[in-house]
């Protein structure tokens, strides 16, 4: 729900151009993340909104301020497993592979139920066989085809 509010503020706060455009205009980059980080100062207890913020700065590949975004919706809300696995990825990303595996077995512990998130055991699987951990990364392989049988990209 507050995702959805976050969205139609946005497009609000950039209409489309021209009368009669057919698809909005895309706001910049330093409009977005202005938007979305006072979307966060306004709603700082709102896991929804920080985990907005995070998907942003994960799809701006800026590992740092996404680990930021999602080190606050898991203190928000712990058992939410896709912003655990957002998590680990980036800090993954930032060579902090300890903590990223330690980010992966909490959101493994926790992953079912609404915030379950079908990639968080393959990517806990993809670390450990990077880390040599090949015994260790195929109980994670199993479950993710378990969870997710017709996702394409985990039989890869």
């Amino acid at each position: 729900m507050a995702a959805a509010a976050l969205a139609l503020a946005l497009l609000q706060a950039n209409p489309p151009a021209g009368a009669g455009a057919n698809r909005p205009v895309q706001p910049a980059v330093s409009t977005t993340q202005q938007q979305l980080a006072e979307a966060c100062r306004l709603r700082p207890n709102d896991p929804d909104t920080h985990f907005q913020l995070g998907v942003f700065q994960d799809s701006r590949k800026a590992h740092a301020e996404a680990v930021a975004a999602f080190r606050r919706v898991v203190e928000l809300r712990p058992n939410d497993a896709r912003a655990w696995d957002y998590l680990a990825l980036h800090l993954e990303a930032l060579g902090q592979v300890d903590e990223a595996e330690a980010a992966f077995r909490k959101g493994a512990s926790v992953n079912r139920g609404r915030y379950a998130d079908a990639y968080l055991d393959y990517n806990f699987g993809r670390l450990l066989a990077k880390r040599n951990r090949l015994a260790d990364s195929l109980p994670h392989f199993d479950r993710a085809l378990g969870i997710a049988p017709p996702t394409r990209a985990i039989h890869y």
